[in-house]
């Protein structure tokens, strides 16, 4: 499971027989292989949400983050119906903490993030291993509470001081706190115990990239394409790094490289609709393509996330559909958080006096 480019990974499995259907989202229940005939052509980690595309027998056609391939039904389940059997199996033995560990992991897929960090905030008072520690960390970082993930990072790295996820993603708190320096050692440490994970060198990228490092971030998005060439987060990431860099055309060809590997992945479809909306270079701008990409964002974020809405006035805006960009923006500012609000309004009050916004080179 990936939670904000957290890695979330089990050290226990189980079995499940569960019926699914073409469209339902399934989670691996432990660590399992992407095939195509004969061949490896990804993996997964424990609690990765993936959608059926095709069943043939016992395989599920998925696709996670670009690599499309095929997986033992036995490997998944789905949430609604894991958490249910597990809640019976904890009904029948209570001081099990796998149990716990299994259900928090299905509750978070539903939306319960609150409720999965009950869960395994029980399994760590029954038995507190470190990977139930890294776990409930991973969940509050979503949910905000960077502090408390921090400590939580620092128990299992206590615990298990050579397992490169927790170093990677206490490096990824300390980054989301602006702490890029102690984000970039605790990455540092995670790659020397494993140079090819690629996972800590694209967010070792990102911390640079937020120190306005870009040629050090660059730098590290091309090794991880190296690694992996079909890892759609590095060529969304690198996108996001050209475009700071005034390369506009490179961000372009990476943003559209992301989407092309992963068709359902949000943020590449943003940056290349808000590129195309406020670029501050005319060539560049392209308000009809703008208007393609932005509902898709929206779309894929289930029109939730402000700052995608706020793309889409902005595409209106550049489309010179000035009334409608108003709409949309006022939207976005219903939903925006307050250090959001004061940039939200600035753009409403150019789209009411029939200007489009245009991105500042930082």
């Amino acid at each position: 499971m990936r939670i904000n480019g957290v890695l979330v990974v089990s050290l226990c499995a189980c079995s499940t027989a569960f019926s699914q259907d073409v469209g339902d989202k399934v989670f691996t229940i432990e660590k399992a292989e992407l095939k195509s005939s004969a061949d490896v052509v990804g993996t997964t980690e424990f609690g990765d949400l993936l959608e059926i595309e095709l069943i043939q027998g016992k395989w599920f056609l998925v696709n996670n983050k670009g690599a499309r391939g095929w997986i033992d039904r036995e490997k998944v389940a789905l949430p609604d119906q894991a958490v249910q059997e597990f809640s019976g199996k904890i009904e029948v033995d209570p001081k099990n903490s796998r149990n716990y560990h299994m259900r928090a992991t299905a509750k978070y897929h539903l939306g319960g993030r609150d409720s999965a960090i009950a869960d395994w905030t029980e399994a760590i008072r029954l038995q507190p291993l470190a990977i139930y520690f890294f776990n409930r960390g991973s969940v509050r970082i979503e949910n905000g509470d960077v502090d408390s993930a921090i400590s939580d990072f620092d128990e299992a790295i206590r615990t298990e001081p050579r397992v490169v996820y927790f170093y990677a993603s206490r490096g990824i708190a300390w980054n989301a706190k602006g702490e890029y320096d102690k984000a970039i050692s605790d990455f540092d440490r995670a790659i020397r115990l494993a140079p090819k994970f690629f996972v800590a060198i694209n967010a070792r990228g990102n911390a640079w990239q937020n120190k306005r490092e870009y040629d050090k971030a660059i730098a590290d998005y091309n090794q991880v394409l190296r690694i992996n060439p079909r890892f759609a987060l590095a060529y969304n990431n690198r996108g996001n790094a050209w475009a700071l860099m005034m390369e506009y055309d490179k961000a372009i060809a990476d943003y559209t490289e992301a989407i092309r590997l992963d068709p359902k992945y949000v943020d590449p479809y943003n940056g290349r609709g808000w590129l195309y909306a406020t670029c501050p270079v005319a060539q560049f701008r392209n308000g009809s393509q703008a208007i393609r990409d932005a509902p898709r964002a929206c779309e894929l974020s289930a029109w939730k996330e402000p700052n995608k809405i706020s793309t889409l006035a902005a595409a209106y805006a550049e489309s010179g559909e000035f009334a409608t960009a108003v709409e949309w923006q006022q939207k976005a500012i219903g939903l925006s958080a307050e250090n959001q609000k004061a940039d939200y309004l600035a753009r409403l009050d150019l789209y009411n006096t029939g200007q489009p916004y245009r991105e500042q080179p930082k």
